[in-house]
């Protein structure tokens, strides 16, 4: 009972911040949608408040990691559109070990936490773990979400192009009128890395780097090759997108197929055994009082 008013405080403390969270999100929300071409400063991504948090404390794990390390970490980041660096990420880690070090403190107790070493190793290997697990989630997240909107960006962005508009121009007007999105960002940095000087063809790159993904690697090849060879725009994107739209296809069918055996392991070991209970259970009951009897 001696933890729980500091589990009423921990209450409250994560209601107001999630409340302020969430409302800060909303306000930067319509932020991005009223000024995102107003000017050529670019707005900072969700998260601003964590990177002034971490900055300060970066510059102690410059040298932390080997290079393989650090650049997949970086690609992740990039993936997950985390305005993170790779420095700030480790400082996010050492955080998350020290505050569930702190809650463990408050919850176990301090003289139980000291006294079995085990502990700290624990809690080292959760607040390791749990910032990995947090990004690799993050990424498939941002990934099936700009999976599921790039075959409407492009259909847009025929309508555009076959109305006589300049593909650069085409892009503002998608960017424009679309709903925020990973998709709808990721033009919009391309967009303006275009009006900072950036060559198109560049752009298309990083966007492709950026996000790692088959449908935009042939968004950006699609569209590199119909400038290189001089082919409508329009018919390029037609194109890709019947043959993007076939992949989807194809991927819901392939995880149709793996759905079965997905279902299998809760149905043998949750599903059936509770049936086996409901139905042989009294079976067995009246078997254990009434006994057998030989005639």
């Amino acid at each position: 009972m001696a933890a729980l008013p500091y589990l009423i405080l921990l209450c409250i403390f994560g209601a107001i911040f999630l409340l302020i969270t969430e409302y800060s999100d909303y306000k930067q929300e319509q932020k991005i949608v009223k000024k995102r071409f107003s000017g050529l400063e670019r707005e900072e991504k969700k998260g601003f408040w964590l990177k002034s948090l971490f900055k300060p404390l970066a510059a102690v794990n410059t040298r932390l990691g080997s290079k393989q390390l650090r650049d997949k970490v970086e690609r992740n980041l990039l993936s997950a559109g985390s305005p993170l660096t790779v420095d700030e990420y480790f400082v996010f880690r050492e955080l998350m070990i020290l505050f569930l070090a702190v809650m463990a403190g408050i919850f176990i107790g301090w003289d139980k936490l000291t006294a079995n070493p085990i502990w700290f190793f624990v809690i080292a290997v959760v607040g390791f773990v749990w910032p990995s697990l947090w990004l690799k989630t993050r990424v498939e997240n941002r990934k099936r979400a700009v999976l599921c909107a790039i075959p409407n960006i492009i259909d847009l962005l025929i309508l555009a192009v076959d109305a006589g508009l300049d593909f650069m121009v085409a892009v503002r007007r998608v960017i424009e009128r679309s709903r925020p999105g990973p998709m709808v960002d990721e033009l919009s940095q391309m967009f303006h890395e275009v009006q900072m000087g950036c060559i198109r063809r560049d752009a298309l790159k990083n966007m492709s780097r950026r996000l790692n993904i088959p449908e935009v690697n042939s968004f950006a090849r699609t569209l590199i090759q119909a400038e290189r060879m001089g082919t409508p725009m329009g018919e390029a994107l037609r194109n890709l997108s019947d043959e993007i739209r076939i992949r989807q296809f194809q991927r819901g069918e392939q995880q149709a197929l793996k759905a079965p055996i997905k279902m299998l392991f809760p149905l043998l070991f949750c599903i059936l055994p509770v049936v086996l209970v409901l139905v042989g259970g009294p079976v067995i009951l009246e078997f254990f009082q009434s006994g057998i009897s030989f005639k």
